[in-house]
């Protein structure tokens, strides 16, 4: 019988599980995933290297000094928040379906899947696109199964194998604020989730500011309480299953972040255009070359005088033999023009997304269209790959939790820019094709938000005709 991750690590070093978490963490907080994980939720956010910029300058002792007299532009361009939002609208904007092909088990899908609960999957899949991987949480309250989004930068999964679907044991940390003697302080926990039950640590050593936290992990993990079971619902209804509760999202197979791709270029982009901005600013501000000012025109504090009152009176009082000119240093922003249009190709090119000043109306031809959304689309495949097994996984856990079972049809509604009267004249051809159902037809209907619904209004549109027509169907033809 194949060793167990876990016990592979306690064999061969032997590590105890408190130190198996500790070493785990340290890792994770360490490693380049979780720094792309940073960066993502940062650049989701707004919060850009840009905001960081500096100008810097030679100073008197000859070292780079911060200069605070001259235009420094942070122009920031949320070209990740709109390729995130424009792949999640795409894929998930329009309402998905979940339905269970047995009846019992589709009441129970849909008592599940609630506008709460969509929502949740939504949001669980924005976070795998900015951190490669979402992480949902199941849990039983009130007879009722539930699950909700957890951060994937608190997640470390220990996979069991390199195709990361065996799921062997999971630890997840936070720091949350409490109180100790009357002072603030930030408490770090950390749970280590195996097969046979959940054990929650803490670090001894607590901080007593956001920016101290890291010092945490260097202090060793002391158990709060004993192990418990995996789940336990309000009734006190233990629930040890043969998975962990956890299900993930993945963005794509190599759990890479859409910000890995783009980072560098949005970077080079906000630069550059912060960068331009700086020269129109700076360009009020030329370079002064004064001859024979004030004798020797060394001392600093002269020169300050002597940019003041240039900004105040906009003259110079010179000596009998002075003189003085403008050196223009300024920069033609607009050849800049084309390698920032380059830069905002390439985002949109390696984000595949669809660039908004490129977009064609909605008249353009079903070629066109399916063209400018291709890279779109193929993105959206392996993020509809990573929704469909989240939603298998939970499905597996309603299964174990109200003893049901029977297959479950997925189904994802793409939210793309089609000619409306093409689609229309299409699904009027199509009623005349044999094998092709009034489902389907309705399905690709632009009109049409739910096809249930529909169907169920035109049934009973049909039944108040016949009777009002006093039973006699006859005098509907």
């Amino acid at each position: 019988m194949d060793l167990s991750l876990i016990d592979t690590l306690k064999r061969n070093a032997p590590l105890s599980d408190s130190q198996i978490v500790k070493l785990e963490i340290k890792e994770f907080i360490e490693s380049e995933r979780y720094k792309n994980m940073l960066a993502g939720a940062r650049y989701y956010a707004g919060k850009h290297d840009i905001l960081d910029t500096k100008r810097m300058a030679i100073g008197k002792d000859g070292l780079l000094t911060e200069v605070k007299n001259v235009a420094n532009n942070k122009i920031v361009h949320t070209f990740a928040t709109e390729l995130i939002d424009q792949k999640i609208q795409y894929l998930l904007g329009r309402e998905f379906s979940v339905k269970g092909l047995d009846q019992t088990k589709d009441d129970i899908l849909q008592s599940v899947f609630d506008t709460k609960a969509r929502s949740q999957i939504t949001a669980c899949a924005t976070g795998a696109i900015k951190c490669g991987i979402g992480w949902m949480y199941i849990y039983p309250e009130k007879g009722q199964l539930k699950f909700k989004v957890i951060d994937a930068k608190q997640i470390i999964p220990l996979w069991g194998d390199d195709e990361h679907t065996d799921l062997q044991a999971l630890i997840r940390f936070y720091t949350q604020v409490e109180f100790e003697a009357a002072q603030k302080r930030f408490v770090t926990y950390a749970e280590f989730w195996q097969a046979d039950g959940v054990q929650l640590y803490k670090y001894q050593q607590t901080a007593s500011s956001v920016e101290m936290i890291a010092q945490n992990y260097n202090s060793n993990l002391i158990a709060v309480g004993e192990k418990a079971a995996m789940l336990q619902d309000a009734d006190g209804n233990l629930h040890d299953w043969e998975r962990l509760p956890f299900v993930p999202i993945k963005y794509n197979d190599s759990e890479t972040p859409l910000i890995s791709r783009i980072k560098s270029l949005i970077d080079a982009y906000d630069k550059g255009v912060s960068n331009n901005g700086n020269a129109l600013e700076d360009a009020g501000n030329k370079i002064i070359k004064v001859k024979n000012y004030g004798g020797s025109g060394k001392d600093s504090d002269q020169l300050g005088r002597l940019r003041q009152t240039v900004n105040a009176y906009r003259l110079i009082m010179v000596n009998d033999d002075g003189d003085a000119d403008t050196i223009d240093d300024s920069v033609d922003v607009s050849n800049s023009d084309t390698y920032l249009d380059r830069l905002r190709r390439n985002i949109y090119a390696f984000g595949r997304g669809v660039d908004p000043d490129q977009a064609m109306g909605a008249n353009s031809s079903a070629e066109a269209r399916q063209y400018m959304y291709a890279p779109l689309d193929l993105d959206c495949n392996g993020l509809e790959k990573g929704v469909r097994n989240c939603i298998d996984g939970i499905c597996w856990f309603i299964d174990k939790y109200y003893s049901v079972s029977g297959d479950v049809e997925i189904t994802f509604n793409r939210d793309i820019l089609i000619n409306e009267q093409s689609a229309i004249d299409m699904c009027l051809k199509a009623q005349s094709i044999e094998g092709i159902s009034t489902e389907t037809i309705l399905s690709n209907m632009p009109w049409v938000k739910d096809v249930a619904a529909e169907i169920d209004k035109y049934k009973s549109e049909q039944g108040d005709i016949y009777n009002n027509l006093d039973g006699d169907p006859n005098a509907a033809q």
